[in-house]
């Protein structure tokens, strides 16, 4: 998999290695009590979270990197000291992971407003590779579903992943074709 972050106005960028991502999705139910009886009467819907991680795999750079180096060069053409920039200083992205088998059946999973919260790496003389794991919270998903080569895209950034498909701005589709 091949992460690439697209952004209006910009040519896509190459964001990292992303090896696996996944999404929870929880919601508060609170019971309903009444005098006089052991059990809830009924529960009430309390507000949803989404939540997940995406884990890099890194050969020889942070996995925001690219962004990073970006940022760098802007605050210098500002005057600015150029620092660090870490995840929980992006602006809003959306993922969207298109999976096709060997039939040509294809699926897309979309998730939308990611905002990550928190990052850790790991390193070790014991492991083969080095990850980067992000933590994040999103406004909402379109959990996997059948499509026939296009989906709902929405018009903000766009993480797509897969190296066999590319974000074709002028269509807002995901089409065959290498990134």
């Amino acid at each position: 998999m091949r992460a690439v972050i697209h952004t209006d106005g910009q040519a896509p960028t190459t964001f990292g290695n992303l090896s696996t991502l996944t999404y929870s999705i929880h919601r508060e139910r609170f019971p309903v009590r009444a005098l006089g009886f052991t059990y809830p009467r009924g529960f009430t819907a309390g507000p949803r979270t989404i939540a997940g991680t995406m884990i890099f795999t890194i050969f020889d750079r942070y996995a925001l990197w690219q962004v990073a180096q970006h940022k760098a060069k802007l605050d210098m053409s500002l005057g600015e000291r150029g620092y660090s920039l870490l995840g929980d200083q992006m602006t809003p992205f959306d993922v969207s992971c298109v999976f096709i088998n060997e039939y040509g059946h294809q699926a897309q999973l979309n998730v939308y407003g990611i905002r990550l919260v928190d990052e850790s790496q790991t390193m070790s003389i014991n492991d083969i590779f080095t990850e980067s794991v992000h933590s994040f919270v999103a406004e909402d998903i379109d959990v996997m579903y059948p499509s026939l080569g296009g989906g709902p895209i929405r018009d903000s950034g766009l993480l797509v992943l897969d190296t066999a498909f590319k974000f074709d701005s002028g269509s807002g589709r995901i089409v065959a074709g290498h990134i």
